[in-house]
């Protein structure tokens, strides 16, 4: 018979400490934050203290503490600069990031381990009237899953400050305090167990400043633009800008540039196709070039018969002057029809599932 149970410690399971590191530096600092800091980042603060000048320091006593100025600090997130920001107090405060996911299931521990206890102390009862009853009993241990969630995304601070100008940067951040399992008798962290990504080594080694082509070829050796099928197959539409700015739909365009632009006819339909996906319900969109001056799309469903699908609306369209575009073999139960001005003009009659 297992000897009684005689509780878990609950006072050891989900604490948290504060952690700080101060880094001091002069006149500029550049610093990653790696990823043995990252992935146990609960929360993160970075805080600049500015240490000792030697000038005359001009003050805006507008505010109280005075706006002073010293220089900037740019923070990259992932593999991208945020706006650089003045510092503006000998003591500010450049970033706070909270991660609450990493907080609840560290949290959760502290549940799990009240609710084994109660568990087990019913556990222990059952197995001893089993044992008075000549029965077989099995204790089953439960299957502790890892902790997961996403870290924080700053990844580097820059500084940039006046000369002869001695600061510190603080590092704060609350993360776990590991503890032993008291059922398997393995470690708990309480890691993001994230794996790092393509964008998530700061910026890039080899430098980020765009390459110079010459101003007789200044897209010479670039890789291509983004088309419209390209973005559509990745969940994006490229949307029609160009009368944001003006009431004027050329917007004042040569006529150069307003030959560039061209115009499409977008069809967003729900319906059953008869050569495409095994006859399941698909939500698609159609793309038909049009002829330029359209303003306009009239659309008619017009009855074909009963179908195996159990419904018979399909669509018609008046999208050009002097013509029809019909839809593909299809039965639909809706669609809706809009024509697009864009110099990035689709393929005609191309379609894709959305």
């Amino acid at each position: 018979m297992t000897a009684d149970f005689e509780g878990i410690d609950l006072s050891i399971i989900g604490k948290t400490e504060e952690i700080i590191t101060t880094l001091t530096f002069r006149n500029k600092a550049s610093v990653g934050i790696r990823k043995i800091r990252r992935e146990k980042a609960f929360t993160q603060a970075v805080d600049i203290i500015i240490n000792s000048i030697d000038y005359t320091l001009a003050e805006n006593f507008k505010a109280n503490p005075p706006i002073q100025f010293y220089g900037y600090a740019t923070l990259i997130m992932q593999d991208c600069q945020q706006i650089s920001i003045p510092i503006t107090s000998a003591r500010q405060r450049l970033y706070y990031g909270f991660q609450p996911e990493a907080f609840r299931q560290w949290r959760h521990w502290i549940e799990f381990y009240q609710l084994y206890q109660l568990h087990r102390f019913n556990d222990i009862n059952i197995e001893k009237l089993l044992a008075n009853s000549q029965l077989d009993y099995t204790r089953e241990k439960p299957q502790l899953a890892k902790t997961g969630w996403i870290e924080l995304p700053i990844r580097e601070v820059y500084i940039k400050l006046r000369e002869n100008c001695q600061f510190k940067l603080e590092f704060t951040q609350w993360q776990p305090i590991s503890f032993i399992d008291p059922i398997n008798n393995v470690p708990i962290d309480g890691k993001s167990n994230q794996d790092d990504g393509d964008k998530d080594s700061g910026l890039p080694k080899d430098g980020i400043q765009p390459k110079q082509n010459l101003p007789s070829n200044p897209f010479g050796g670039n890789p291509p633009t983004s088309g419209l099928e390209d973005a559509g197959l990745s969940g994006f539409d490229l949307l029609d800008d160009s009368n944001l700015d003006s009431p004027d739909p050329s917007n004042g365009l040569s006529p150069e540039d307003e030959a560039a632009f061209g115009f499409f006819l977008r069809v967003d339909s729900l319906g059953r196709y008869i050569n495409f996906g095994n006859g399941a319900m698909i939500e698609g969109r159609f793309y038909f070039l049009v002829a330029n001056g359209t303003t306009g799309a009239t659309d008619t469903l017009i009855q074909e018969g009963d179908t195996a699908a159990g419904f018979s609306s399909v669509w018609r369209i008046n999208a050009v002057p002097n013509g029809d575009i019909v839809s593909p073999n299809a039965a639909y139960l809706s669609a809706s029809f809009s024509i697009v001005r864009s110099a990035n003009l689709p393929t005609d009659g191309y379609f894709r599932p959305v």
